[in-house]
């Protein structure tokens, strides 16, 4: 604080955008003439002063990383829910993002052993289709061949390197690929930008805070990026609002992420009126900071924070996370009955069709997923005693679920292997243009199955 940390948080300011320069100067002797960024993890009001000028802005954003090296003896988590946190990773990263500039996700992940993996694709997936990121990236090692690895004692799940063997992050890449790259999720078309002065960051000595996490949950309700002197002009589907308090920064020597402010200084569900008076938001929209749910503009995301349930409702997707025993009636698919916790989706996999017309639909049952002999110190799993090897276990469980389709009567499921070959046939419940499926994830010999496919043959 004072004087001398302001002289501090310039001098670093001053020299993050100098490096800047030089490295981009550097390219352009090379050649280069693409666009440059760089400082991939700072979430401070600062680092906005510092990539003003940057060509686009790139962040890197984990749920529960671990306290430290992946796979040592000692290293914790959580075991918190992404959901439960209002999508705070989400909204973490989303309060770098610069009004005018390219934005991309350079890393991301709900890091194993965390019990909650199975939100990743509805938190992260989903809201960056919303808020129509330029681009995603899991981090990391999606796809790995297990003939070409030398140590078969590097074949488990892990942290990182280990994303190939798990079935859940692997399950939420897929639901990601659809609800993002498809573009199953419409993105938002309203804005709402915040104004970030460097000059009054500074002054006001919160230089290493980050926007206040009330302010970014608007996130999950309409576009949003800050706006750091951009004198871009205004344009009718946008809103500028003054920057309203700030969050603390949790900083680690691998990752960097926003605490929950202790200061209500942002009047949110007053903000959630004013957008519905300028009709950037309809009447119907059911976004309330006191019961913690939130909405987007479109419709298509839920988020109840307090339940841990989210949910996804677009015409070629549909689903939901939740806890155990959780039922949700969407627009073309009833869960009934799923008894763990977990992530269960129905998607088209029959070009752009919906649901209620394609031929071929894949449904997701995602749980949590562990290596075997790991151990832990505690019940809760959340410190680590030994990372294990394979097999992976999966958690089992039963789920009960009805949908609409013209094409019901002719249906058949298979459960599938994670290669997406047919392990055996599912019986299917056929009632006119309605289909019911029930199931235990455990009824295969061939150990239980996250995907199943329902088709019209």
């Amino acid at each position: 604080p004072g004087q001398l940390g302001r002289d501090r948080a310039e001098f670093i300011t001053q020299q993050e955008r100098g490096l800047y320069e030089r490295e981009r100067a550097f390219l352009r002797k090379l050649g280069y003439a693409g666009p440059v960024t760089t400082f991939a993890m700072g979430k401070s009001m600062r680092h906005a002063e510092v990539r003003r000028d940057f060509d686009f802005v790139t962040m890197n954003g984990y749920h529960d990383h671990p306290s430290a090296g992946p796979l040592k003896r000692g290293s914790r988590i959580h075991q918190t829910s992404s959901i439960g946190s209002a999508a705070n990773t989400v909204c973490g990263y989303l309060a770098t993002r610069l009004s005018g500039k390219p934005f991309l996700v350079s890393e991301h992940g709900h890091c194993f052993w965390n019990k909650y993996r199975y939100e990743q694709g509805f938190v992260t997936g989903a809201y960056s289709a919303f808020q129509n990121h330029d681009g995603i990236t899991g981090f990391c090692n999606q796809v790995r061949s297990a003939q070409k690895i030398k140590n078969p004692k590097q074949m488990w799940i892990s942290p990182f390197t280990g994303f190939a063997f798990d079935p859940v992050a692997k399950s939420q890449e897929f639901l990601t690929a659809l609800m993002y790259r498809r573009g199953d999720v419409t993105p938002a078309k309203n804005m709402v930008r915040i104004a970030v002065s460097g000059k009054k960051i500074m002054k006001a000595g919160e230089w290493m805070d980050a926007v206040h996490s009330g302010q970014t949950r608007l996130s999950l309700v309409t576009g949003f990026a800050v706006d750091c002197e951009s004198n871009l002009p205004v344009s009718p589907n946008e809103q500028i609002l003054p920057l309203s308090g700030r969050t603390q920064l949790n900083v680690q020597e691998k990752f960097i992420e926003t605490k929950e402010s202790e200061v209500n200084a942002f009047d949110f569900d007053s903000t959630i009126r004013m957008l519905k008076q300028k009709k950037q938001l309809p009447e119907s929209n059911r976004t309330s900071a006191e019961k913690a749910q939130y909405e987007s503009a479109s419709g298509e995301l839920f988020l109840d924070q307090h339940k841990r349930f989210m949910s996804v409702d677009t015409p070629r997707l549909q689903g939901i996370c939740g806890e155990a025993g959780t039922k949700a009636k969407l627009s073309n698919l009833e869960i009934r009955q799923m008894s763990p916790r977990g992530n269960l989706s129905l998607a088209s996999v029959d070009g752009m069709k919906d649901l209620q017309q394609a031929k071929r639909l894949v449904v997701v049952f995602a749980t949590n997923a562990l290596n075997s002999d790991m151990q832990f110190r505690d019940l809760e799993m959340r410190v680590l005693n030994r990372i294990g090897t394979l097999p992976v276990l999966v958690e089992t469980g039963s789920f009960s679920l009805t949908f609409r389709n013209v094409n019901a009567k002719k249906m058949k499921g298979y459960a599938l292997a994670m290669d997406g070959s047919r392990i055996a046939e599912i019986p299917l419940r056929h009632s006119g243009n309605t289909v019911e499926l029930t199931l235990k994830s455990t009824a295969f010999p061939q150990g239980p199955a996250v995907y199943f496919e329902l088709i019209a043959e």
